[in-house]
Formats: C-alpha cells, structure tokens, sequence
C-alpha cells in the first residue's frame, strides 16, 4: 500500500468510528438515557411498538425530520 492508500484507509475507519447512533423505543418501555452505550442517544417516539425498539444512525434518523 501507498502512504496515501494507508490516509484514506484510516479516514475510512475514523470516520465509521464517529458515526453516533439514535435508539428509538416508545415513550413506556423502562430504558433511561443512563442504559444508553457511548456513542447511542434515546429517542422516545409514541409510534414506536411497545416491546420494540430500533437503533439506527443518527444522520439518518435526522434526515427523515428535515
């Protein structure tokens, strides 16, 4: 590999490091903020089935608000 190759190799992996992510439940389940890793903020929505709950990226969870 080429020293510019290894550049963009680890800017790949930087960058999917410093994805954050949402995890969406309903409004009822018992998860508080404190039960969320590093890197995953809670989202509650009342749409969302109850026992149910999504994680996705936090980019795209805004995207679908703009």
């Amino acid at each position: 590999m080429t020293a510019e190759q290894i550049k963009q190799a680890v800017a790949q992996i930087e960058k999917y490091k410093s994805k954050t992510y949402v995890f969406i439940c309903n409004p009822l389940e018992k998860i508080s903020k404190a039960d969320m890793p590093d890197g995953v903020s809670l989202v509650r929505n009342p749409f969302c089935e109850l026992g149910k709950g999504y994680l996705m990226e936090e980019d795209l969870y805004k995207g679908m608000f703009d």
